[in-house]
């Protein structure tokens, strides 16, 4: 299914198919790679558009020089008149900015947030002839439980919409996003505000623009909760999400059989 995407979103998939097409050791995630998730699924009832890249550097920490010309390598095979440059080091906790421009105007096109360090399983998506490097769609839900889960909620409350989109289409098994959380070092909170703090999240989640055919909260408050609802008992039983029936079911335990 082809996505709708802006002018300005297109730029940002040809930036980041020429930076997967490179090798390098760069994983992207964030609304882009959602999009693509949801594309490959035919959901199209709901589209989110975004203004930047988010990615992960998953090799050795790079030196300023090296992630920096590692965008303008990529950047060279679009345009002679896009460059990149630092705007933010990277540090404990702390994600590297880099901000593409025109080398004319020096007027800035899109930033890329790379947080360093990070490596996620990943796959190819395609987009018209690109090929490119995101998470998997498990990677994309655990990171988004665990906002869902505490206070940060109301900084990122576009994680509701895209929580929503994707449990719609993509078959989620707890045991996946558990081993995602301690592999990444993600804490599971206690989804206090989430679940006590509707009018305030309601307000937030209000306010986002951007959204076609944006659901009403009640909506979407309601089907998320069915979905969080063995994250929020925190039994971990291993349970498997059916997007078709809206439903979690319990995973049988494997049965071993005794030899004679």
């Amino acid at each position: 299914m082809r996505i709708n995407t802006t002018e300005r979103e297109n730029l940002m998939y040809e930036i980041i198919g020429r930076i997967s097409a490179m090798d390098a050791p760069i994983i992207f995630k964030g609304a882009l790679i959602t999009k693509l998730v949801l594309a490959e699924s035919n959901f199209s009832a709901i589209s989110r558009g975004t203004v930047d890249i988010d990615a992960n550097w998953t090799d050795e920490p790079p030196t300023t020089n090296q992630l920096v010309g590692c965008i303008k390598s990529a950047l060279q095979s679009i345009s002679s008149d896009l460059d990149a440059r630092l705007i933010r080091g990277y540090g404990e906790k702390k994600s590297a900015g880099i901000e593409v421009f025109h080398k004319a105007t020096g007027s800035p096109v899109v930033e890329i947030d790379i947080s360093v360090g990070k490596s996620q399983a990943s796959k190819l998506y395609h987009h018209g002839e690109l090929m490119i490097k995101g998470v998997l769609p498990t990677e994309i839900l655990a990171d988004k439980i665990s906002v869902l889960s505490s206070n940060r909620i109301f900084r990122r409350s576009k994680d509701l919409i895209d929580v929503y989109a994707l449990v719609h289409c993509s078959e989620v098994n707890t045991n996946d996003i558990y081993e995602s959380h301690k592999r990444n070092n993600r804490e599971l909170g206690g989804f206090v505000e989430f679940s006590t703090r509707q009018a305030d999240l309601a307000h937030a989640y209000e306010k986002l623009r951007g959204i076609t055919n944006k659901p009403s909260f009640e909506d979407v408050h309601r089907y998320i909760s069915i979905f969080l609802e063995p994250f929020i008992l925190t039994h971990k039983a291993n349970k498997i999400w059916l997007p078709q029936k809206s439903e979690w079911q319990d995973v049988p335990p494997i049965q071993v059989k005794n030899e004679v």
